[in-house]
């Protein structure tokens, strides 16, 4: 058992009884694995949780990496919420473990947390917003586009149609010309 395999386990175990009944055991359990080899890799379950936070970062980062930039930074703008939309979509275990890290205690350890902003950033960087107003359009992006996708994925149980993204897309970075 490696890390990447205790990572996935977390997520599918986050996603099927959320975090506060995600349980070492329940980990352990399905594949017959002993405590010693979790611990092996972690000392503690915030270490655990730091790690898939980590990770999920890391898999955000990897899928907004692939987009090519163009000229005008709207344009980049919708692309990237396009592809973020996408990604939470293919991977809703990573979207559950976001809402639920953001008001757990079980994570206490401060983390960098705008890593996959970065992007978003350099792009209304280009529009001529000033920093403190880039953070705040950042921090209200962040937290309403996942729980726009919350509501959609898990409890309508359907995808955004693609006139819905335009319109988050038009909320959030205005209108693209």
């Amino acid at each position: 058992m490696d890390k990447r395999d205790i990572v996935e386990r977390i997520l599918k175990s986050i996603k099927e009884s959320k975090l506060e009944k995600t349980s070492i055991n329940k980990i352990l359990n399905e594949k017959n694995e002993s405590p010693g080899n979790l611990y092996y890799h972690f000392k503690s379950k915030n270490e655990m949780y730091r790690e898939v936070l980590h990770y999920s970062f890391g898999e955000i980062e990897n899928s907004l990496e692939q987009l090519k930039v163009t000229k005008g930074s709207i344009k980049n703008l919708y692309r990237l919420t396009e592809r973020l939309i996408n990604f939470f979509e293919e991977r809703d275990d990573i979207l559950l473990f976001m809402l639920i890290y953001k008001g757990s205690s079980y994570i206490k350890s401060k983390t960098d947390s705008k890593r996959f902003l970065e992007r978003f950033k350099k792009e209304l960087e280009k529009e001529g917003i000033d920093e403190e107003l880039t953070d705040l359009k950042l921090r209200a992006f962040t937290g309403g586009l996942c729980e726009i996708l919350y509501t959609s994925i898990f409890i309508h149980e359907k995808h955004l149609t693609e006139k819905e993204t335009l319109e988050i897309c038009e909320l959030f970075w205005g209108e693209c010309n």
